[in-house]
């Protein structure tokens, strides 16, 4: 593995992605400062699998949430009636 920025394994990272690249530079063409922002989110903090499970596992942890304040609420419930 190369390690050098460019080159190899660290060259091809903003590929997934669908980014251009200038050697060790990545180019993003935005129109407003929105999408600009939206391409540095997905470049930084989002790998492929995650961005394209997002929807889901967004749901996934909303219903575990939804889910630990029912049962929260009834431990409370539960302990008030002892």
């Amino acid at each position: 593995m190369d390690r050098n920025p460019g080159n190899g394994f660290f060259g091809e990272l903003p590929t997934p992605w669908g980014f251009k690249r200038a050697g060790a530079t990545v180019c993003i063409d935005a129109d407003d400062i929105h999408t600009l922002y939206t391409s540095l989110i997905r470049l930084c903090y989002l790998p492929p699998l995650a961005e394209k499970t997002l929807p889901y596992s967004l749901g996934l942890y909303n219903l575990a949430g939804r889910l630990g304040r029912i049962w929260a609420r009834r431990q409370l419930t539960d302990g008030q009636r002892h």
